[in-house]
Formats: structure tokens, sequence, C-alpha cells
């Protein structure tokens, strides 16, 4: 029999996804423009994040 942390790896993994997820679009940032790419690179990587979590 496998140990349970084991058991849960797929149910530990999508709760990390959504937390990034969530956290890449909603995380505040200074309002200055020397940040407005990187607000954008953390909107990209947090589109997977939402959107292919219902898939899995």
């Amino acid at each position: 029999m496998l140990p349970i942390e084991y058991s849960y790896t797929l149910c530990m993994s999508l709760s990390l996804l959504l937390f990034f997820g969530v956290s890449f679009i909603v995380g505040r940032l200074p309002d200055r423009d020397i940040f407005k790419k990187y607000r954008r690179s953390r909107t990209i990587m947090a589109a997977p994040c939402c959107c292919f979590l219902p898939t899995t």
C-alpha cells in the first residue's frame, strides 16, 4: 500500500495550480510603468493554470 502522501498527489497538484493561477492574476503589483511587462507575463502564465484546471 502506498503512503498517504502519494494517494492525494493529484488533489494537491490541482489545488496548487489553482492557487498559483489565481495569485498570478489578482496579486498586487506597483502601478509604475516598469512593471507593465511583468504584469502581462503574470497574466499570460496564469491563463493556462486557470483554463486547463477543469480539463484534468
